[in-house]
């Protein structure tokens, strides 16, 4: 009797299998490994080729194509990378698409400091026909003239099969970017001047030749026509390239021009679809943008381009909404220096506040000292250095640097007794102007008669 094997085992086993051997029909990296088939087929290992399609470009500076990254030949494909390289000073990578034969994904990467664009694509069962399209390219020409070469790097570009490698060679492309056409000016047509009449003659006989066949004219082949699509883009970030989050913008118009540099047609963009002209015979085009009121561009407004018959172009147009500069208020200026200002009086009742029978002191000397420079103050701006009252007993000192001072009265008229000591006074940038009243005792008081002073209050210049 057979024993039976526990089904855990069995499911244990499939895991670690399934571990070891992906779901697909071969294991592959960019260091070449190779590609392990689940089947094998001799049938299946025919040589193929890399192509860039099409593989020779004329675009004007600025200008916008895209080519095809092809496997030809008769073969079946497993995976396929590449590495294309272009002259970062004449072009610009926009973006690369999956061609959609191979429908795994394996590397996709820009490099337009290097100038080289990478992708590899594999595919799960058994392999894909060749022909196919591996991927598609978009590329913009700069402002600049001259020739770069698509060139498919020999090391890291291949096309693997079920038993190996079955590339046979490589196909590269070129692109031409060429200056804009000079227009140039319509001829002027010469008069004709009018027939000179001649005297008429009598015609001689002649004899009839025998007719002969018209030979049948051959038809003119009519070309395919063509079609230059465009659309205007919000691009909030001004990256120049339109993300999955900008959406599509209306109100720019768009004007065709001919090699003639004449305006043949013009449309508006809407925020649905691109617009497109249609029909247009094979030939070199120019395509400007004004942009919708309020926005500036983020990619060139003129596009160059030429058609072949049968193709298409598609045109992006980059906006960004214009920020309106806020106007900075003007500044209040804050005041350089402060004013102090007061009246001695004389204190009958000694009680440090001027009552309404006691009067101010006119004719007092005052100095005004700071502890934070020398030498002292002018107050008043006399060459004395203080201030006198007037005869209410009121002082000023104006235009006071901010700072610590020191108030002394240094000379009162005869009856009266100095406050004893000096007053200390602060102005500050919060307090520019101070009011104070200093208080005097009469003379008929004690010498040791205390100063008053009433509180200093800060009055809003």
């Amino acid at each position: 009797m057979h024993r039976q094997v526990p089904r855990f085992l069995v499911i244990t086993f499939i895991l670690a299998l399934y571990t070891l051997v992906p779901p697909w029909g071969f294991q592959y990296s960019h260091a070449k490994q190779s590609m392990r088939p689940l089947t094998s087929d001799p049938q299946m290992t025919t040589a193929v080729t890399v192509a860039v399609r099409p593989g020779n470009i004329t675009v004007y500076p600025n200008g916008q194509f895209d080519i095809r990254i092809r496997v030809e030949g008769s073969g079946v494909a497993t995976g396929a990378d590449m590495w294309l390289h272009f002259d970062p000073h004449f072009l610009q990578a926009v973006s690369i698409t999956d061609g959609g034969a191979l429908d795994v994904r394996l590397a996709a990467s820009i490099d337009n400091s290097g100038g080289v664009v990478k992708y590899g694509a594999g595919t799960f069962g058994n392999g894909v026909n060749a022909p196919f399209t591996l991927c598609n390219i978009r590329f913009r020409a700069k402002g600049v003239t001259g020739t770069s070469t698509l060139l498919l790097d020999s090391t890291h570009t291949d096309v693997q099969g079920v038993s190996g490698s079955i590339l046979s060679g490589r196909s590269n492309g070129t692109v031409h970017v060429i200056p804009f056409p000079t227009a140039t000016p319509t001829p002027t047509k010469t008069p004709i001047p009018p027939p000179t009449a001649t005297p008429t003659v009598t015609p001689t006989p002649t004899i009839t030749p025998t007719a002969t066949s018209t030979p049948t004219a051959t038809p003119t082949e009519t070309p395919i026509p063509a079609q230059i699509c465009a659309f205007a883009f919000a691009d909030s970030n001004g990256d120049g390239v339109q993300q999955p989050e900008e959406s599509l913008l209306a109100g720019a118009t768009v004007h065709l021009l001919n090699n003639m540099q004449t305006v043949i047609d013009e449309q508006m963009t809407n925020a649905d679809s691109p617009i497109c002209f249609r029909s247009q015979p094979p030939g070199t085009y120019i395509l400007t943008e004004t942009n919708p009121a309020g926005y500036t561009s983020t990619t060139p407004d003129m596009w160059g381009l030429y058609l072949n018959a049968g193709s298409e172009a598609l045109i992006a147009f980059g906006d960004i909404l214009a920020v309106t500069p806020t106007q900075t208020p003007t500044a209040t200026p804050t005041p350089a220096n402060g004013t102090l200002k007061g009246t001695l009086y004389e204190d009958l009742n000694g009680n440090g506040v001027q009552d309404a029978n006691e009067s101010g002191i006119p004719g007092a000397h005052l100095a005004l000292q700071s502890q934070n420079q020398r030498p002292r103050f002018v107050a008043n701006r006399l060459a004395s250095q203080e201030a006198i009252t007037d005869d209410s007993g009121k002082f000023i000192f104006a235009d006071v640097p901010f700072g610590t001072y020191t108030l002394r009265v240094t000379e009162v008229p005869p009856g009266y007794l100095p406050p004893l000591g000096d007053i200390p006074i602060q102005v500050t940038r919060e307090q520019a102007q101070a009011n104070m009243n200093v208080a005097a005792p009469p003379v008929r008081q004690n010498l040791f008669f205390p100063r008053f002073l009433t509180m200093i209050t800060i009055d809003t210049p």
